[in-house]
C-alpha cells in the first residue's frame, strides 16, 4: 500500500515534470527573452505563487529543459561509444553523434547552443538537482571521449604524438559549429553541388584522417 507520503511526493513530482513540459512548450517556439515566469504560469495552468514553489526564476526553468536535451545527447553518446571496438572508431562515432543530435532533436539543440554562448551566470541556478545533473552529463561525454582518444593511442589507431585534450576540444569544436553554419557556406557549397550531407561526411573523414595514425592497417580502415 502506497504510503500518504510516497503519493505526496509523487504528486510534487508529477506537478513539476508539468512545469518543465509546459516551460519546454514555450521555449521550443519562442524567443526566450520575451518569455516570462507569467507566460508559463498560463501555459501551465497554474498560479504563480506555486511556480515560484518549484523554480525561483526563468533561469532556473530553462536549466531544467536544457538538462533534459543533455540526458538524451549523454545517452547517444553511450550507445555510439559502446558500439565501437578501436579508440578511433569510437570518437569517430562520438563525433557524429553531435550533428546527429542536432538533426533529430534540434529544439534541444538549439536551446542548449543559446545556453552555452549567452551569459548565463550557472553559479546563479537556485535549481542544484539540475546544475550538478547538467555538469555531470558534460564531465562523463568529456572523460568518454578522452578515453576513446587514449584507447586509440594504445591500439595504434590514433597517432600518439597528439594530445587528447586537445583532440577533444578540436573535435568538440567541429561539432558544435557544423550544425550552425553561416548560410553563406551552404550556399557556397551547394553551387559546387555538395549537399550538407556530404559536406558533413567530408568533414567526418577530414576529421579522422587528422588523427589517425597512418603506419597502421586498422588505423587505415574506412567507417
Amino acid at each position: 500500500m502506497v504510503s500518504i507520503a510516497d503519493r505526496k511526493k509523487r504528486e510534487r513530482e508529477k506537478r513539476r515534470e508539468d512545469i518543465v513540459n509546459a516551460a519546454e512548450k514555450l521555449f521550443f517556439s519562442g524567443d526566450y527573452d520575451a518569455i516570462t515566469m507569467n507566460s508559463i504560469a498560463e501555459e501551465a495552468e497554474v498560479n504563480k505563487s506555486l511556480l515560484y514553489y518549484y523554480f525561483k526564476d526563468k533561469q532556473s526553468l530553462f536549466l531544467s529543459v536544457v538538462t533534459r536535451g543533455s540526458r538524451i545527447l549523454l545517452q547517444m553518446v553511450r550507445e555510439a561509444e559502446r558500439r565501437e571496438e578501436s579508440g578511433l572508431e569510437k570518437i569517430s562515432a562520438i563525433g557524429k553523434i553531435y550533428y546527429q543530435f542536432a538533426h533529430d532533436y534540434p529544439d534541444y539543440y538549439r536551446i542548449g547552443l543559446f545556453f552555452r554562448t549567452h551569459a548565463f551566470n550557472i553559479q546563479e541556478f537556485s535549481d542544484s538537482d539540475s546544475l550538478s545533473e547538467y555538469k555531470n552529463v558534460g564531465d562523463e561525454i568529456y572523460t568518454l571521449s578522452c578515453a576513446s582518444i587514449e584507447l586509440g593511442m594504445k591500439d595504434g589507431t590514433i597517432r600518439p604524438d597528439l594530445d587528447p585534450v586537445e583532440i577533444y576540444v578540436v573535435l568538440s569544436w567541429i561539432a558544435d559549429n557544423i550544425p550552425t553554419m553561416r548560410p553563406k557556406f551552404i550556399e557556397t557549397l551547394e553551387n559546387r553541388g555538395i549537399s550538407r550531407e556530404k559536406f558533413v561526411q567530408d568533414v567526418w573523414d577530414l576529421q579522422r584522417h587528422m588523427i589517425m595514425n597512418t603506419g597502421t592497417e586498422r588505423g587505415n580502415s574506412d567507417t
